[in-house]
């Protein structure tokens, strides 16, 4: 029988490699970490054939494991778990399991598993270099807050903690700043013990503490260390009466590390003044982590089939060239606050249920659509940016020379794989969709379903069409079942005399479509399983469309999609909706648009402001 035991300041060193080993990325596998909060969470661990197990205290989630770390035999780690919440009475819990760690348990526990996304661990990363600098318009409020700083402490410097006379300032620093918070929670009790316990331990723990001195004292503390390119910092205070000191002292913490490329300033722990905060540095990416709950064998066969239900993810597809609109479209303002689609997208999805939002753009897009949209959303939804890139190719394939293009919407879901790992909408950014649209996606995709059953929204054609110009849409062929027959993509479609009709020969003749055929805008719930097709299928497509068309061909989604449905390996059931669909496909479209979100705005479907 494996016994696990309290990690205390004697037992903790002696964890220290297995955390070396580690690569994901997040705080609660760093050495730090563990050690700085071993009381809160009443820390136990064992070494179980050169893996290390901890359990670990999670609040409202009981006693949990944490995924095993090591280089030794995993399979005998997680029988040491398993053995070890039996003898106790407990579920088999992993907590803060980050999803490159997830296939490990899947290996495992197939079948059996119960996988819920937690956003209060979820840990903030950011730009390490944005902090050296805090440059541009993003961060101005943090430059004028550490410019403030050193305006009223032209003394200021920043000192690495390496020595006895440093270190007692420091300790000095953490009794005065106790002293001006007396009422501290309990939680808020051990972080500075935490903090107090790094400080004296940080050579044997492998910790970096950097300090401010100002006045001839100590103002501002930080602890914390690196791993390949990341830096965690673990404890950041400053004394309150210094106007500016914790910006001012996180820039000079960085500054420390030359080498790293990214900052993890840890979780929120669900406090929404510390959220606020947190967003306010304008992270990069929200550090995904789940609880994840194992079912017994005896309750996995009575369920055999069943899939672990996962919350499902919103992916947004903006990387487009806009190019019959004149210019970047998804960020265009559509009305006086600035707000542009995205934001009612993603208000839309978030009232239907969505926690989670991907945003499929060009990385050289990144800081207009942080700046127009992400700093706006971060603080009510989980947003992560996928890239859309021409060089994203299966191997033995390249470029063709002078192509700009991208290779279309099924490649951009293909660039988003490693941030898509529970059944998910896709739609486009420049669409306007309606709020029925979201609650009937997002409803269809919590409902348990087999791997191969899709859905898509079908829109009424006469309520998707431009007043000026062409459109392309997805024609609907739909059974008596409700499902799709077929999916025909037509690229030219207009109003024609009160009708509609769609020509495939530059307007030599036009061919007639009823106004209520259902047709696609691009709004697709798909499972997991969607991804591994269209990686396996887009070599053969290059192999046959890049001799004909080098330039512009692409890869589009309503068709490989329509593809698997003929071959009978998918269906896709067609939510039908009679809301109407607005969009910017063509530059005279914008005024309809903003004179249609001024009607909805008015008739109450949305705030005047959608973020206050």
């Amino acid at each position: 029988m494996i016994e696990y035991e309290r990690i205390t300041g004697e037992t903790v060193s002696a964890l220290k490699p297995f955390f070396q080993l580690y690569a994901c990325g997040i705080c609660d596998n760093t050495v730090g970490a563990v050690y700085q909060w071993r009381d809160i969470y009443v820390s136990y661990y064992a070494i179980v054939k050169d893996m290390l197990c901890i359990r670990a205290g999670y609040g409202a989630y009981g006693e949990c494991y944490t995924v095993p770390l090591g280089s030794g035999d995993l399979s005998a780690a997680f029988e040491a778990n398993e053995e070890d919440a039996k003898r106790r009475g407990i579920p088999l819990r992993y907590c803060v399991v980050p999803r490159c760690m997830m296939p490990l348990l899947e290996a495992r526990y197939a079948g059996r598993m119960e996988v819920e996304s937690i956003r209060d661990w979820a840990d903030y990363v950011y730009d390490a270099e944005a902090f050296r600098t805090f440059s541009g318009k993003a961060y101005h409020g943090q430059k004028n807050h550490v410019n403030r700083f050193y305006r009223e402490h032209p003394d200021a410097e920043a000192v690495l903690v390496s020595d006895e006379e440093t270190e007692r300032a420091c300790l000095g620093f953490l009794d005065r700043f106790r002293a001006a918070h007396p009422e501290l929670s309990p939680l808020e009790q051990n972080e500075w013990n935490g903090a107090r316990d790094l400080l004296l331990h940080r050579e044997a723990l492998g910790q970096t503490a950097v300090a401010l001195r100002a006045g001839g004292e100590i103002v501002a503390m930080a602890i914390g260390e690196s791993k390949d390119d990341m830096l965690f910092e673990h404890v950041e205070k400053a004394m309150p009466d210094a106007a500016g000191a914790y910006p001012a002292m996180a820039q000079a913490f960085v500054r420390a590390f030359p080498a790293a490329k990214y900052l993890n300033r840890e979780d929120d722990g669900g406090d929404p003044g510390l959220r606020y905060s947190k967003m306010n540095y304008k992270p990069t990416e929200l550090k995904e982590k789940f609880l994840v709950t194992i079912r017994d064998a005896s309750e996995s066969s009575a369920t055999e089939g069943s899939k672990p239900m996962k919350k499902p993810i919103l992916l947004i597809m903006a990387a487009g060239m806009g190019s019959r609109f004149g210019g970047p479209k998804q960020i265009e303002p559509i009305d006086e606050h600035d707000h542009v689609i995205l934001d009612f997208s993603v208000f839309d999805a978030i009232r239907a249920g969505f926690e989670k939002v991907v945003l499929i753009i060009k990385k050289e897009m990144e800081q207009d659509f942080e700046e127009r949209v992400g700093r706006r959303i971060r603080p009510h939804v989980q947003l992560e940016y996928a890239f859309q890139s021409l060089d994203k190719l299966p191997e033995g394939y390249a470029i063709p020379e002078g192509r700009v293009k991208p290779w279309g919407t099924a490649h951009a879901i293909l660039c988003a794989k490693e941030h898509l790992d529970a059944p998910f909408a896709v739609l486009n950014a420049d669409d306007f969709y309606g709020a029925d649209a979201y609650k009937k996606i997002y409803d269809f995709l919590c409902e348990a379903h087999d791997e191969s059953e899709y859905a898509m929204v079908g829109y009424q054609l006469g309520n998707t069409l431009s007043d000026f110009g062409s459109v392309a849409r997805g024609v609907c062929e739909i059974g008596g079942d409700g499902k799709l027959v077929s999916l025909t993509e037509r690229l030219k479609i207009e109003k024609r005399d009160g009708a509609a009709a769609f020509t495939e020969d530059d307007g030599a003749t036009y061919t007639p479509l009823a106004l209520d055929t259902l047709v696609s805008m691009n709004l697709f719930g798909l499972q997991r399983s969607v991804l591994d097709a269209f990686e396996a299928r887009f070599p053969a497509f290059l192999d046959e469309n890049l001799p004909k068309n080098p330039m512009k061909c692409e890869y589009l989604l309503p068709r490989v999609l329509d593809a698997m449905m003929r071959e009978g390996k998918i269906s896709i059931k067609v939510l039908e909706t009679t809301a109407r669909w607005h969009g910017i496909t063509n530059r005279p479209d914008l005024p309809i648009l903003k004179e249609a979100i001024r009607r909805m705005k008015d008739e109450g479907q949305y705030p005047e402001e959608l973020w206050k």
